[in-house]
Formats: structure tokens, C-alpha cells, sequence
């Protein structure tokens, strides 16, 4: 009988050829199927922040010290509205 053990994302009991090693050669707490997904979901994560981070540099470069006080309001709106689109995706 091969030896069983529960993920402690999913919560199912699986055979332990479903879990990866660690560093230290113990069996890590969640399955290879759930790490995959944790470890898909904070890239996704990290391209969403670096292209928000992106995008706030660009509006404000935008904005110069120079205009005068509604062209920066008109400019900072911009700058909102493209952020909050960004957030949306």
C-alpha cells in the first residue's frame, strides 16, 4: 500500500509522488498541482505590479513642473483613469 498524504492547500489525500522536495529533502506541505498554480498566480501578480509601476512613471513624467495648475489637474485625471483600467485586468 503506498503511503498517502494531505495537501494542505487542496486538502486531499495523495499519493506522496504527487509532492516535491525541499531544500532540506522533506516533502513540502502542498502538492506539485497546487504549487504550480500558488507559483503561476504571484507572476501574474508581479507582471500586474511591474506594468502598474510602468505606468505611474510614464504619467508622471506627464506631468511637469512647468504647466500651469489645470493642466496638471487634466493630467493627474489621466493618470487615475489609466490606473484604474490597469487594475481592472
Amino acid at each position: 500500500m503506498t503511503e498517502l498524504r494531505k495537501c494542505s492547500r487542496c486538502g486531499s489525500e495523495i499519493e506522496l509522488r504527487y509532492f516535491s522536495t525541499n531544500r532540506k529533502g522533506e516533502y513540502n506541505k502542498t502538492c506539485d498541482g497546487c504549487l504550480n498554480k500558488m507559483r503561476q498566480y504571484n507572476q501574474n501578480r508581479r507582471d500586474r505590479s511591474k506594468q502598474m509601476r510602468d505606468e505611474i512613471q510614464w504619467n508622471k513624467c506627464l506631468i511637469s513642473s512647468d504647466d500651469d495648475e489645470e493642466v496638471k489637474e487634466i493630467k493627474s485625471m489621466l493618470a487615475i483613469k489609466t490606473i484604474g483600467i490597469i487594475q481592472m485586468y
